[in-house]
């Protein structure tokens, strides 16, 4: 252990750097409040209330995490493996689950760093510092120099806009499935060379049971995330066939292993997960998380530029005769380019795709840490002044740029922070209530009803995180119900659903082209859902409106303002409870 820490010191440093800075705009918002903070912990990046909500789930007694918003389909199949979110959960039955969510904001960002610093050391095989500061380099630009890809962000720096919170420190995705994508490629590099080395070392006779199942498991593990599963398999693919075109058997056996372990591990979950995707309840749930049906090409331009810089480096290499005692190494940096670039194209085979988009999460930092290594073994050999020099620069901006992200992230969003702070007394007085409970709560969007799943116990009426589970006679019937308790009149709603076109979206997609205006007859779509619900309303308003407040499990109603008279008259029963801050607390009578 001695010997490991003196000779990755530096790399272990600029991880305890890069760990800081990622949690430093999470650590410093509770106290830049003072007494105004009551609970509610800085999220500013997308879904990270989603993803709390699930991990509490699994702190509530559901630790297959199939319905986290809702009361009525905890018990339906298992769908979307909640490994990831286990990751979170097991130590936050312990230590508490906001105290969780800072440390990994600082631990998970520097692991990543130092597994993508040793896989790329590892590839290099080098142990002077030209391979330790490439290999730093490789790290500080899959962590922070994935920013960098995002041009469009990248120019609205220069155009005074505040810089983001760093992608990797959202909770569960895609922080953890980076890193078993890196904790996989790790072992897979280390199958190869052990099984390729003549005088292995005894626990390398025959495949090793820590590495072999070590990848078998982070395959099985990348489940819970479609993501890097793809990514994965992709470059798994193509060095499988790779090594069996040049009859490298012991390789081709050892990844025939590695398949083994994650189909022994993996084959409960997806006997569930399968028989639970079957018929048009099947195929509506796949689509309403993302699934699209085409055959159309993917072009991803960042990977088309890395791999276009690859290419001249593998081709300046191979003109100088420097391939072929590399051969190995440049085999798996191709593996990683092309299997890129089939996980954004396998659609055009089977016909299916998820949301490719969220590919670069991992096929953006891949391509990073292959042109580092292509540079290593090309450009620097002849040119190691302009090598240093150029990936010193690369290193000296991903710090530059860590200081101002961790210093300006908060106060852009300090605004937003301080009204968030507003649901904190109601999260703690319905975490108070005894036993399961459901919220409906009457508000224009749905914040709070995202946050209640997050931070209490309590599930909610209405959501929009209707991907898996929900029957489309719920998901109407909830958006009927909001607009009514938000006292819209068969009158006025053409007026309001022209006007609120984000959230009919959001309630009645079917896939993600809806959910996003991506579809090619948008307007047409629009239209017809806006007078499905308009016909659909008239009938929906005549019915008391308790009857259909009770249709399902309801046990409380929140409102910021207190509900009106016209509301009330039509839920007698319904009273008010002690207040929750500023928020009014109601249930009925039992």
């Amino acid at each position: 252990m001695r010997i490991f820490l003196r000779a990755h010191a530096a790399a272990l440093c600029v991880a305890f750097f890069v760990g800081a800075c990622a949690v430093f705009p999470s650590l410093i918002a509770p106290l830049a409040i003072g007494s105004a903070y009551h609970g509610m912990q800085f999220g500013p990046l997308d879904d990270e209330d989603l993803y709390r909500a699930r991990i509490h789930e699994i702190l509530d007694g559901h630790p297959g995490v199939v319905s986290a918003f809702f009361y009525e389909y905890k018990n339906a199949p298992l769908n979307a493996a909640p490994f990831d979110e286990w990751m979170y959960a097991a130590p936050a039955f312990v230590f508490g689950l906001s105290a969780v969510f800072l440390a990994y904001k600082f631990l998970l960002p520097a692991l990543l760093f130092f597994l993508a610093y040793f896989l790329t050391r590892k590839i290099m095989g080098g142990e002077g510092r030209e391979a330790a500061f490439a290999a730093i380099t490789a790290g500080l630009l899959v962590v922070i120099g994935i920013e960098f890809i995002d041009y469009g962000y990248i120019i609205s720096l220069f155009h005074s806009a505040p810089p983001r919170a760093l992608l990797w420190t959202r909770p569960v995705h895609p922080i953890i499935g980076g890193l078993e994508l890196f904790g996989y490629l790790t072992l897979m590099w280390q199958i190869i060379r052990g099984a390729l080395t003549e005088d292995r070392p005894l626990h390398y006779k025959g495949p090793s049971f820590v590495v072999v199942g070590g990848a078998g498991i982070l395959l099985t593990l990348m489940l819970g995330y479609y993501f890097a599963l793809g990514v994965a398999l992709s470059v798994s693919g193509v060095l499988f066939l790779a090594y069996l075109y040049l009859r490298e058997y012991r390789v081709v056996r050892e990844f025939l292993y590695v398949g083994c372990v994650a189909f022994i591990t993996s084959a409960p979950y997806l006997y569930k997960a399968l028989s639970s995707f079957g018929g048009e309840g099947g195929r509506a749930a796949v689509m309403r998380a993302g699934m699209v049906f085409t055959h159309t090409p993917v072009v991803n331009k960042a990977l088309l530029v890395a791999s276009i810089l690859a290419l001249l480096c593998f081709a300046y290499a191979y003109f100088r005769g420097a391939v072929q005692e590399r051969k190995h190494e440049w085999m798996f940096l191709g593996a990683l380019m092309l299997g890129g670039w089939i996980a954004f194209n396998e659609q055009v085979i089977t016909g299916r795709q998820i949301w490719y988009p969220h590919f670069v999460q991992y096929t953006g930092p891949l391509a990073l840490v292959t042109l580092i290594i292509a540079s290593f073994f090309s450009i620097r050999p002849v040119f190691p002044r302009a090598w240093k020099m150029g990936v010193g620069a690369l290193t000296g901006l991903c710090l530059i740029y860590s200081l101002y992200m961790a210093a300006f992230v908060f106060p852009a969003r300090e605004a937003d922070f301080r009204a968030l702070q507003r649901y904190g007394p109601l999260m703690q007085r319905l975490e108070s209530t005894p036993g399961e409970c459901v919220v409906f709560v009457v508000e224009p969007g749905e914040e709070a009803s995202r946050l209640i799943p997050g931070y209490t116990h309590c599930d909610v009426y209405l959501s929009g995180f209707i991907f898996y589970a929900v029957p489309d006679e719920r998901i109407l019937h909830d958006y009927l119900l909001h607009l009514r308790m938000n006292e819209i009149t068969p009158t006025t709603l053409p007026a309001y659903l022209a006007s609120h076109d984000s959230e009919l979206r959001s309630n009645l997609y079917t896939d993600w082209d809806q959910l996003f205006g991506l579809d090619t007859n948008d307007a047409a779509w629009m239209q017809g859902r806006m007078q499905y619900v308009e016909k659909e309303y008239a009938t929906f308003v005549q019915p008391d409106l308790k009857t259909q407040l009770l249709k399902y499990r309801l046990d409380y109603v929140v409102s910021e303002a207190p509900l009106s008279q016209k509301i009330l008259a039509q839920l007698p029963g319904l009273h008010e409870m002690p207040s929750a801050g500023v928020f009014h607390l109601y249930s009925f009578a039992k």
